[in-house]
């Protein structure tokens, strides 16, 4: 089942690069990392903030990887 179609946090965030799906009770996230180059500019500002609510929506104590 989907869950979720983007991060939240921004929603002015038109950038397709999450979604998530329940299979089974598992939570599966599937995302597109933001470049950011060159440093020092709108897009390297737009990864920054992307990740930190990357890191604010994931909880991070029920983390485990899919692949060892």
């Amino acid at each position: 089942m989907l869950t979720r179609t983007e991060l939240p946090g921004d929603p002015s965030d038109t950038e397709a690069r999450y979604i998530e799906s329940a299979v089974n009770g598992i939570l599966i996230c599937c995302i597109y990392l933001p470049n950011g180059n060159p440093l020092a500019g709108p897009k390297f500002n737009y990864k920054l903030a992307w990740f930190k609510r990357l890191i604010l929506h994931t909880p991070q104590n029920d983390v485990k990887p899919a692949c060892r």
